[in-house]
Parts: structure tokens; sequence; C-alpha cells
């Protein structure tokens, strides 16, 4: 605002009060610009997935699952559907349910897989929030369809991260 003082005119700012936290002010707006919101940025961590259990049924939906995935076995489904049901996944989740017996996270119950990856999204969320503060939601982002901001994906397990990646992208 300009107050004429005699002949001269003299430019007036107004007092400004720090933007709100989650708040900014942007840089090449004038100083008196309220304070603009900031968007959110959703990480999601994906991984391969695992059991729920050792037990020969938590094997069987599991090794179903991702045995059926395309991704993961490039065969014709009328061929490799009636080997992978009357075949593999009568005598595969026995000696695939022990393996994972041996290696079991017993004190969470649940898979070594899991344990790993839940310590990841805890230690990403704790470098994200003292970085970003509030403005990186990690584990549980929402679609930026619902107003969720910007999304991120992080495959974490590289050696097929195209599986996982392609998995992710056709879940979007």
């Amino acid at each position: 605002m300009d107050v004429m003082a005699g002949q001269r005119a003299t430019r007036v700012t107004p007092a400004v009060a720090p933007a709100p936290i989650g708040h900014d002010r942007l840089a090449h707006a004038p100083s008196d610009h309220p304070p603009v919101k900031r968007a959110k940025i959703g990480v999601l961590l994906a991984n391969l997935g695992t059991p729920d259990n050792y037990d020969y049924w938590s094997m069987r939906r599991y090794l179903n699952e991702f045995l059926s995935d395309k991704r993961v076995v490039d065969y014709s489904p009328w061929l490799w559907q009636p080997l992978l049901q009357t075949v593999i996944l009568t005598k595969r989740p026995f000696s695939s349910g022990a393996n994972y017996k041996l290696i079991w996270n017993e004190e969470l119950n649940e898979s070594p897989l899991l344990t790993i990856t839940r310590a990841q999204t805890a230690r990403i969320a704790e470098s994200f929030a003292a970085l970003y503060g509030d403005s990186v939601m990690v584990n549980r982002p929402q679609s930026p369809r619902d107003g969720g901001g910007r999304m991120r994906k992080a495959v974490v397990f590289p050696a097929l991260s195209a599986l996982c990646g392609g998995y992710v992208s056709h879940c979007e």
C-alpha cells in the first residue's frame, strides 16, 4: 500500500505472520500472499509378499498366488495351471513350509521378509519425517486421486524389481 508523506510516496509492507506448520510461502509470490498448504508425498514400499504362516495351507495359498502371476511364470495358463494345481501345489508347500519354519520369526509370528520390511518402513518413515516433517506418508499413503498428493514407489526387492514394480503399477 502506498502512503503519501508530503511529496514522497513510501511503500509500507504489512507484517506477515510466519507460515503455519505444514504450509509454505511460495518463493515467487508476493510477501503478502497467504501461505499455501504443502502437498503430501506418498511413499509405497512394495515387496513380493510372504506367506501368513509356514503350515501347509498357508504355504499353498501363498505359492498359488505367487506362482499364478504371469510375471513370475511366463507359461500359458492352460499348460501351467494344471501342472501347478495337481503336481506342484500338492508337494511343494510341505518342503517350503519346512524351510520357512527354520527361519520363521516366532517372536512376532511372521516371516523374516515381513520383519525386515517393517523395520525398513519404520526407518524410512523416521528419515523422511526428519527431512520433510509431516508432509510425507510412509506405508499407508492415499492415492493421489483421493487427495493424497504425489505418490512415489520404492520397490524393495531389487532382484525382481520389474516384477514387483509391475505388480504395483497394475494395482494403481
